[in-house]
């Protein structure tokens, strides 16, 4: 069985990140982050962004933009997910 809806995405996340994202850069690098598919419409998440841009990039920096991102997004349930599988994917 093959339709649009099985191949369909459960969670979409678009990154920018304009500038130096290592420790010794200069200047704060300029990031958006994005989602959809998993929202009911493509949504900012600019709690995540201003985490990503607070310091030199780090796992624990992404954990954290990642734990706020699924705070501040407004998930949905439909066929392809639950409300509590597509926060568990923004984690990841």
């Amino acid at each position: 069985m093959s339709s649009a809806f099985q191949r369909a995405m459960a969670l979409g996340v678009a990154v920018v990140i304009d500038g130096d994202i290592d420790a010794g850069a200069s200047s704060s690098p300029s990031i958006r982050v994005a989602a959809s598919a998993a929202t009911s419409k493509a949504v900012r998440l600019r709690s995540a962004e201003a985490i990503l841009g607070s310091g030199p990039m780090s796992d624990k920096l992404i954990r954290q933009a990642a734990d706020a991102a699924v705070e501040e997004a407004d998930f949905i349930a439909d066929l392809r997910g639950s409300v509590s599988y597509k926060r568990e994917l923004m984690r990841v």
